[in-house]
């Protein structure tokens, strides 16, 4: 890494300062480092013409590329030429090469650390205002007097976010801590009693949880995380070095 820190700073110094602090100005110092180092570590991956092909095929599709009448009205709109388009094509290959070939063996045990993120659960649930009467229906949907569909577009203040009181299935991040924590102790087919959850009232009945494995998908949204989190801990380091020149300067 100190090699690469080397590189990247005696890059850094051959930026006209004018073009340096423009960039510092505009708050974009740490992606175009970022582009730097991404740069530097993939630049001697090889990616094959059948697989930008197949990419640019892709590319063209999604943005109605039809004819080079098409491409040059691309190209020019975003002030670049076909290398540089073809350089973006090749870069997520690249990056993902570049981890499958250095970063593999941390998959496994990054995965166990974010595998509960990655699960999935499928919920019914409502939110109520009213402690008494998110008991009630409770006691109807334990009894199965009710139904949750029926219920939630009654009662539940997220009827136009859930219909039909079903959420997922979905992954817990960003979900408020007393519900994932609550369902994670759940068993698919658990009624939970209503509980409290800042100053509404809730009750969830979770259907399924659909665990996270290590299939291909996975693995490689795994490996493009530690890629991501091996740039961030080297630009860290670039700026601390480049800090300390200063501050010695």
């Amino acid at each position: 890494m100190k090699d690469l820190n080397s590189k990247i700073l005696n890059k850094l110094g051959e930026i006209d300062s004018f073009i340096i602090n423009n960039i510092r100005d505009r708050n974009l110092m740490r992606s175009f480092v970022q582009s730097l180092v991404i740069n530097e570590l993939t630049k001697e991956i090889k990616i094959s013409k059948r697989e930008t092909d197949f990419e640019l095929h892709n590319f063209f599709k999604e943005k109605g590329i039809s004819d080079n009448k098409d491409l040059k009205k691309y190209l020019l709109y975003y002030g670049i030429t076909e290398k540089n388009l073809n350089y973006q094509i090749e870069l997520p290959l690249k990056i993902l090469k570049y981890a499958e070939n250095n970063l593999h063996k941390k998959v496994n045990s990054h995965f166990l650390k974010r595998k509960e993120s990655l699960d999935l659960y499928t919920y019914n649930i409502i939110r109520l205002e009213n402690n008494d009467l998110a008991y009630e229906l409770y006691f109807q949907l334990d009894e199965g007097e009710s139904d949750f569909a029926r219920l939630s577009l009654e009662y539940s203040i997220d009827k136009k976010l859930f219909p039909k009181g079903k959420a997922g299935p979905t992954s817990l991040n960003g979900t408020h801590p007393i519900i994932v924590e609550n369902l994670r102790k759940a068993s698919p087919g658990d009624l939970l009693e209503p509980f409290k959850v800042e100053r509404w009232w809730l009750i969830i009945k979770l259907i399924k949880r659909n665990e996270a494995c290590l299939d291909d998908k996975v693995t490689k949204s795994m490996l493009l995380e530690l890629f991501h989190i091996h740039v961030e801990e080297i630009i860290n380091q670039l700026f601390k070095d480049q800090l300390s020149i200063q501050l010695q300067a």
